[in-house]
């Protein structure tokens, strides 16, 4: 697949052996894939350019995940978002649901749980444009 057709992946999250896990599976998948470890930097590479997918923490430190979510949400409606998460709280399922998050998945997940996920959004995606 040349560089034109392959799907753009945002991945974002503090800890580091997730972004290297995911970004290398992705990265044999064919996605092309930016990694980032903070709510900030996320938001102004999104601004910068689009991404068809957001794959993004809830329980980030530093950052509030949640508050990154809420900025996606209101800037990038149409992009799907897979929030990622180390506890499957019913607050942070709420919130996922609340905030139009296409999947909430504990972490670490399983390779095929992730890109079976990202498949659907994407098809997803594609039926609503």
């Amino acid at each position: 697949m040349n560089n034109m057709n392959r799907k753009k992946v945002l991945l974002i999250d503090e800890d580091d052996t997730i972004l290297d896990i995911y970004y290398s599976l992705l990265i044999r998948e064919g996605y092309c894939v930016s990694t980032v470890n903070n709510g900030n930097k996320a938001l102004e590479m999104l601004h910068r350019q689009p991404f068809d997918i957001i794959i993004t923490d809830l329980t980030m430190r530093r950052e509030n995940g949640q508050t990154v979510l809420e900025e996606i949400r209101g800037n990038f409606p149409l992009t799907p978002v897979i929030a990622l998460t180390d506890s499957l709280s019913n607050t942070a399922k709420l919130f996922a649901l609340s905030m139009g998050a296409f999947a909430l998945i504990v972490k670490p997940c399983g390779c095929e749980i992730l890109l079976s996920f990202i498949r659907k959004s994407l098809r997803a995606k594609r039926k609503y444009q």
